[in-house]
């Protein structure tokens, strides 16, 4: 159930997307790979969500540097390698967004008592 802040009614979704500056393309990416709880390469993820394959790369570097999510190398059989992907776990995610609500409601009660 949303909750409602003066005319705006702020969800799960909207503290995500502001909590960590998430694209709707970014949460939607990290929604399913939470969901999936395993890793996925660009490609799986590009095929499962039926987006631009350039367009899951620029948004698992940014989850990945928002520390969202975790890479790792494969090595394959016939030589070479790529490179995986996967969620942290859901709780270190929950408290992360934890802290960022309260790190905005010092902020605004701040802001108030300079007032």
């Amino acid at each position: 159930m949303p909750a409602l802040f003066a005319c705006k009614k702020i969800d799960l979704y909207e503290i995500m997307k502001c909590g960590f500056a998430l694209t709707k393309t970014e949460h939607s990416i990290l929604l399913f790979m939470v969901k999936e709880n395993t890793d996925f390469c660009i490609k799986e993820i590009s095929n499962k969500l039926s987006l631009e394959r350039s367009t899951v790369q620029k948004s698992i570097k940014s989850l990945s540097e928002k520390g969202l999510i975790l890479k790792k190398q494969q090595n394959l059989e016939e030589g070479g390698y790529r490179f995986c992907y996967f969620p942290i776990k859901k709780s270190i995610i929950k408290e992360k967004m934890m802290q960022s609500v309260h790190d905005w409601h010092n902020s605004v009660n701040q802001m108030i008592n300079k007032w």
